[in-house]
């Protein structure tokens, strides 16, 4: 801590930037998120009371870093469809469903497959495995008879609530699974029966998904921002929309609704109209 120093973070965060390999962009989300990691660990060391840590705080404080530009690709449900279809194909259900439930519920990829923390203690119960314990996932006792999920959400604690049922391609799924397997959690690994971890989920997903022709740059993360966008092009209320994402705030649901040019066009002929209707000569009757 003594030797760290604010150029030494700024080299930090061009070498994380650094590509991949030879042809291949900057790295910036990687880097960006790096010096985010660094800014967190510094502020627990102060509230350890380290000392070297309130230097480095006041010193990380007067620091910007370039901050990724916002993501503006969205899953279409085409691709969604396309998806889920080729994971049934090359049998892995638990894909498809993973990829339904995100889209269709706009629900959270953790609140779907879940993660794996150190386990403090293995009396805590749940599902272990070397050495960690899964939790946040999605499980059956969360979907009612009626097919009516309703899930405390990881993020803000807010309850997600949604009707299954109401979307065909996720009830089609969802009915693949016998009854008497409906237990624990919904989405498992056909390998290991156990619980995705995120980078054996990405890679299968990301295997499944180039299969079905969906761009590279187009990402599993991108689902939730398409059920959103789907959703506003259809004409639902902002309000509805952000009840379904399960958002704090409008804000956020805006964020997540990706920009068309159906809807620019749409404000454009709204525009167009009233000006004809305010510059129309009015006639007495």
């Amino acid at each position: 801590l003594e030797e760290v120093q604010g150029l030494r973070s700024v080299r930090w965060y061009n070498n994380f930037k650094l590509p991949a390999g030879e042809g291949k962009p900057e790295r910036q989300r990687r880097a960006y998120k790096a010096m985010q990691l660094l800014r967190i660990v510094i502020k627990f060391g102060v509230v350890m009371n380290i000392a070297d840590c309130f230097r480095l705080a006041t010193i990380l404080s007067g620091m910007e870093f370039t901050a990724p530009a916002a993501r503006t690709k969205s899953i279409t449900y085409d691709q969604a469809q396309a998806i889920c279809e080729k994971a049934i194909e090359k049998s892995l259900l638990s894909i498809a469903i993973a990829q339904a439930l995100q889209f269709d519920l706009t629900l959270r990829q953790i609140d779907v497959i879940g993660r794996w923390e150190t386990s403090i203690e293995a009396e805590a119960g749940g599902i272990l495995d070397r050495g960690q314990r899964w939790v946040d996932g999605l499980l059956w006792s969360h979907i009612d008879a009626d097919g009516v999920l309703s899930k405390p959400t990881s993020k803000t604690g807010q309850t997600a609530e949604h009707d299954t049922r109401a979307y065909p391609m996720l009830r089609q799924l969802l009915d693949m699974i016998p009854q008497e397997k409906r237990v624990g959690p919904v989405v498992t690994s056909e390998t290991t029966g156990l619980p995705y971890r995120y980078r054996h989920f990405y890679k299968i997903w990301r295997e499944v998904a180039t299969e079905a022709g969906v761009p590279k740059d187009v990402w599993n993360r991108d689902s939730r921002a398409g059920g959103v966008t789907e959703g506003s092009d259809a004409g639902a209320d902002i309000e509805h929309l952000r009840h379904h994402a399960n958002h704090k705030n409008i804000q956020t649901t805006t964020r997540y609704n990706r920009s068309t040019l159906d809807k620019t066009r749409h404000v454009a002929e709204l525009r167009i109209a009233r000006r004809k209707a305010v510059n129309t000569p009015k006639t007495d009757v």
